[in-house]
């Protein structure tokens, strides 16, 4: 009898330890979440306080590189400008440059004559048949309707040091008449005034641009006005 009593106790103390324990595990599972969700509260806010800063850095980052792209864009452009204006530099001939070295030197201007290469677009002076200087020039814009002449002329009387078309406001140098007594010229390229050149039309050089007349750079209309004389011949084609 006495035996099952002590039994029946410890059974007793077992499931009071077992609640203890349980109750024990409960609590600790409570605290251990509780510290949990602490700590992401925590998180949180720090990341909370600190995320402006963050987005201010990136939002600087995005600017720079944002930036730096711009950057880059603009040299870029600036150095495809530099290259064009190069190359321009490079295929135009100056029209305030001779478009050779060193003019020759004319003892008895009778024996010159010229030809004008339109599909060259080149004015060569020949002495006694053969070629002693090579200009640049624009002939006539055929597909504008307005081209050169062609065929076998003589240069005229008619010469002056400059004139002025009003029909179009344009001013050129050193003009030369081969047909029509002042109608179809050698002259220099276009000017606005008496002193500024007329870039726009200068850079055409080498290509067919004007009215009829046949332009060329500054000082070789200038060497044309003082060496070519009345009734040399020229042949253009």
């Amino acid at each position: 009898m006495t035996d099952r009593k002590d039994g029946n106790t410890i059974k007793q103390k077992q499931k009071k330890i077992i609640k203890i324990l349980g109750t024990i595990t409960v609590l600790l599972t409570v605290v251990a979440a509780s510290l949990y969700t602490y700590n992401l509260k925590k998180e949180a806010a720090e990341y909370q306080t600190t995320s402006p800063s963050r987005l201010l850095d990136d939002s600087s980052v995005v600017s720079q590189s944002t930036s730096t792209k711009e950057e880059i864009d603009q040299r870029d452009m600036q150095d495809v400008k530099q290259e064009k204006k190069a190359q321009t530099k490079k295929d135009v001939h100056p029209w305030n440059e001779p478009s050779e070295a060193s003019y020759p030197i004319i003892k008895d201007p009778s024996k010159l004559s010229v030809e004008v290469s339109i599909p060259n677009q080149r004015v060569y002076i020949k002495e006694n048949g053969e070629t002693v200087y090579t200009m640049i020039c624009s002939t006539g814009d055929s597909k504008a309707g307005t081209p050169t002449p062609t065929g076998d002329f003589v240069i005229e009387p008619e010469r002056g040091d400059k004139f002025y078309w009003q029909e179009d406001d344009d001013w050129a140098y050193n003009w030369v008449s081969f047909s029509g007594h002042g109608v179809y010229l050698f002259h220099s390229v276009l000017m606005w005034n008496e002193h500024e050149v007329e870039e726009k039309e200068a850079v055409k050089l080498g290509q067919e641009a004007s009215h009829g007349c046949i332009r060329l750079p500054l000082p070789d209309s200038k060497w044309f006005y003082d060496t070519i004389t009345t009734g040399t011949s020229v042949t253009i084609s």
